[in-house]
């Protein structure tokens, strides 16, 4: 895929990726990551059992690090756009 001229290419990582081979993502040219820590409800919805692996990963990899959650406050609120 091609990015855009002045584009940093990175990815989005959650549970659902598990842990991740940071030193590989940072071979093949990726330079940032965003790391899903939780979803949910605040007080009822779930952690990332991968976060604390994945974020110490990302910056012994030297990859740019960013917390990405999905707190509702309320149940069957919309997303944020940001």
């Amino acid at each position: 895929m091609a990015f855009p001229s002045g584009a940093v290419p990175g990815i989005d990582v959650s549970l659902y990726q598990s842990v991740v081979d940071w030193a590989r993502v940072s071979a093949v040219g990726e330079r940032f990551g965003f790391a899903k820590a939780s979803e949910g409800i605040s007080g009822t919805g779930s952690s990332d059992p991968y976060f604390v692996d994945n974020w110490s990963g990302m910056k012994a990899a030297g990859i740019l690090t960013k917390v990405s959650t999905d707190a509702n406050r309320t149940r069957g609120s919309k997303k944020a756009s940001l």
